[in-house]
């Protein structure tokens, strides 16, 4: 070999040295470096696409749904322990929404858990309903429309990691009745979570009252897969307990309130502006709205 040829083959080498140098300052790597590394991209890419998908449904927020069933994957990986997941519906005209309301909810949960140890409540809703529902019932005054209804229920459950606003029902055409409500929720969820292989458990919650009135009791709501749960409200006697005795897809739990919180009393207290007498009432956001908004009502 000539030391010209050498000479050529050592600036080459340095050359490709640069080369390689430089495209590693730039991130840049060989074709087949690393091996699946494409492949992997594709699975994050379709794991944040059902993840979008999962956060995506009309009217209906799934943020703190998807929270709580994480968070309820992660804590049967470490105690080997699952459990079915189940979601908790109540409709009514929550006109305006009261820390009744709430307690209903939360009262539900901690019944349904205690009573039946393998369940875990990953979410709850409250659904306000269409406004030609509640204009009837309020003879056409003397009630918030359903935008200012939600907006009243999404102050109330801000610092509720489980509970939030379904508009789905107050934002149709037309009212729709409450059992049309629940399956739709019980559809659309179960298609959604049905990638996870995860099945979920819809609860409607209401009062003695309103499940006698309806006749679920009989487990009426269990031909359209929707399970029911009564709280029982002031008013409601042992011998109306014992006097019928429910489906078994139907749950009736004691929740005794000590003062009476209907939203008829709190309508009374807001057309006053009695402040210091709606504490006991409503959540602290929603008086503070209130307050706020007093010179406009």
């Amino acid at each position: 070999m000539t030391d010209q040829n050498a000479t050529n083959l050592d600036i080459s080498e340095i050359n490709k040295k640069k080369c390689n140098q430089s495209r590693r300052a730039k991130g840049i790597r060989k074709k087949g470096k690393r091996k699946g590394k494409g492949k992997g991209k594709r699975k994050r890419k379709r794991r944040k696409e059902k993840e979008e998908e999962m956060l995506t449904l009309d009217h209906t927020p799934l943020t703190k749904l998807v929270t709580q069933w994480k968070k309820k994957k992660k804590k049967e990986a470490k105690e080997k322990q699952p459990k079915r997941c189940a979601v908790l519906l109540t409709t009514g005209s929550l006109n305006p929404i009261h820390k009744g309301h709430i307690e209903m909810m939360e009262k539900a949960k901690e019944e349904l858990e205690r009573n039946d140890k393998d369940v875990y409540v990953i979410g709850g809703y409250l659904s306000p309903s269409h406004d030609d529902y509640v204009s009837g019932k309020f003879s056409g005054h003397d009630f918030y429309n359903a935008k200012t209804r939600s907006h009243f229920v999404d102050l109330c459950v801000t610092n509720h990691d489980w509970l939030a606003c379904d508009q789905w029902e107050s934002q149709q055409s037309y009212f729709i009745d409450f059992p049309e409500v629940a399956s739709r929720l019980h559809r659309q969820l179960n298609r959604i979570f049905e990638t996870y292989r995860t099945a979920i458990e819809v609860y409607y919650v209401c009062g003695y009252d309103h499940a006698s009135k309806c006749h679920l009791l009989s487990g009426r709501l269990k031909r359209i897969n929707v399970n029911t749960l009564v709280v029982a409200r002031p008013g409601y006697s042992s011998h109306q307990k014992h006097s019928i005795r429910p489906h078994p897809s139907v749950m009736v739990v004691d929740a005794p309130i000590d003062y009476d919180r209907s939203s008829t009393i709190v309508r009374q207290l807001l057309q006053t502006k009695d402040w210091k007498g709606l504490e006991p009432y409503l959540c602290p956001a929603l008086l503070d709205y209130f307050k706020h908004h007093s010179h406009k009502q």
